[in-house]
């Protein structure tokens, strides 16, 4: 796997307990929506979503007819399978359904199909702390918890009391990185963004000077465990349904 397989996106599919709350966010931040037949991606008209129907597992999405809408003009796709597209906070979430037109002007209703994907639109796959796997950084003798990490560098909240000084561009030497039960050295790193409220400093930083050898490696082992809490999710959720 080289460098350039990580920058792809990364697809996973988002179990059904959390569409609801899937499109309720996208909904409530008025994230717009992208549709578009198969093939006519570089044609996608944007449209705002309405409300998204759980029971019937139908969007409700209207554009505003201040220009010839090519629904109404053409109906072609009335009844016909669609893609759609729609961006919130740092994903991407995919999906099709069969597109309809209403009655009521300017509004549409999409069905959708069984499956929704969450695309991780990164350079690298990043593992989170919410995943439930340990992620720990050692620096100066000193343990701390990370927020998360990937193959291009790490983040992490700590106490404002911390007795380390840290500043935006210092470089870091001699850092080591745990991600589950596994070490990684980390020879040099550097400080890209600092932030103090009071209370928490928050900090990220990105890996300088990494081998071929040593990203590979510390790119199996994010996917490994990325993919691998993703997976006991999925169980999980099934778990409580079926209980």
């Amino acid at each position: 796997m080289s460098i350039e397989d990580n920058k792809k996106h990364h697809f996973n599919p988002v179990p059904k307990v959390q569409w609801v709350s899937v499109w309720e966010k996208i909904v409530t931040d008025q994230c717009p929506l992208k549709v578009w037949e198969k093939n006519q991606e570089k044609d996608a008209k944007d449209f705002s979503i309405k409300n998204y129907d759980e029971k019937h597992n139908v969007l409700t999405i209207y554009q505003k007819s201040t220009l010839i809408n090519i629904f109404d003009q053409t109906k072609a796709l009335n009844d016909q399978v669609i893609l759609i597209k729609v961006n919130w906070a740092n994903l991407q979430f995919f999906g099709s359904g069969v597109f309809h037109i209403t009655n009521v002007k300017d509004e549409y209703q999409i069905t959708l199909k069984s499956e929704l994907f969450q695309c991780q639109q990164r350079s690298f796959l990043r593992l989170s702390i919410n995943s439930g796997v340990p992620i720990k950084m050692k620096y100066m003798d000193k343990v701390y918890d990370l927020f998360d990490i990937s193959g291009g560098g790490l983040s992490l909240i700590l106490p404002a009391s911390v007795d380390l000084k840290f500043t935006k561009g210092q470089e870091i030497i001699d850092l080591k990185v745990k991600v589950g039960s596994e070490q990684f050295n980390i020879n040099k790193a550097q400080i890209v963004a600092v932030s103090d409220d009071g209370n928490r400093l928050k900090m990220a930083m990105k890996f300088l000077d990494l081998s071929e050898n040593q990203l590979q490696d510390l790119l199996r082992k994010i996917n490994i465990e990325a993919r691998g809490a993703i997976i006991l999710s999925q169980l999980n959720n099934e778990k409580k349904k079926a209980s």
